[in-house]
């Protein structure tokens, strides 16, 4: 989030509230997906026998409720922090969010290598990107976070990163559309095949999800880089919680 230094004003103030709210919706609605599918997932996930496919589900499933979690308890807090720990707390937070973000795309390079045959040369673009992207992430989080200034006026608090970090988002965006890019490149290959298996069509199923995916991600990611670049103010991270 990004805004101006200075006073708080009861506009800002107001916006902190609202971005906590938000942190508190994000919460109960994973948790309300998570209880009407619970039946589910204990028979296909609980009992399954032990497969890092298993662990890789309950890293995913199970991290972005404590990500958002923790977002919740210093969001209230604040007046027994210094400005380095609360700082610290954002610095957790980013680093727990950028590895459910590189654990997802590593399961996205895996689906594509192997729809593509266990192509080496897809495994070595992807891979190529992967990395590019992840020393993006690491270099612009550590500068951004080097002059990167919070309050504690309404709980823990950031009121200042750097543009700079928009850079992080923009390389995680340019690898999921190289993503979702070679899937409909492996999908029109097939294209006669997938016509004549109807929704039974593995890349139907592929296509279908990363569409989805592809489509939140580009709009979240969107909002995310414009409202960086142009709100100054707390409710800048709002698409971002």
């Amino acid at each position: 989030m990004i805004f101006e230094t200075g006073g708080i004003t009861p506009s800002i103030a107001y916006e902190a509230q609202v971005l906590l709210y938000c942190n508190v919706a994000a919460v109960a609605f994973l948790m309300y997906d998570m209880l009407i599918h619970l039946s589910d997932e204990v028979e296909l996930m609980w009992k399954a026998r032990n497969t890092w496919v298993k662990f890789v589900y309950l890293y995913l499933r199970y991290y972005g409720i404590l990500v958002i979690g923790l977002l919740i308890l210093h969001g209230g807090t604040g007046g027994h922090m210094s400005d380095r720990t609360c700082l610290n707390w954002f610095i957790a937070e980013t680093v727990i969010s950028n590895s459910v973000v590189l654990v997802v795309e590593t399961m996205l390079l895996i689906r594509v290598y192997a729809i593509y045959g266990k192509s080496k040369i897809i495994l070595c673009i992807l891979a190529t990107a992967s990395l590019a992207e992840s020393l993006t992430v690491l270099i612009t989080t550590i500068k951004s976070f080097q002059t990167a200034r919070v309050n504690l006026s309404l709980g823990c608090m950031l009121i200042y990163i750097p543009p700079l970090l928009t850079s992080a988002w923009a390389a995680s965006l340019a690898f999921q559309t190289l993503v979702f890019g070679l899937t409909i490149a492996r999908w029109l290959t097939h294209l006669r095949v997938t016509k004549q298996l109807g929704r039974r069509s593995i890349m139907y199923i592929f296509m279908r999800d990363g569409l989805w995916a592809y489509s939140i991600m580009l709009v979240v990611f969107m909002l995310n880089l414009l409202l960086f670049r142009l709100k100054t103010s707390p409710l800048a991270a709002v698409f971002f919680r």
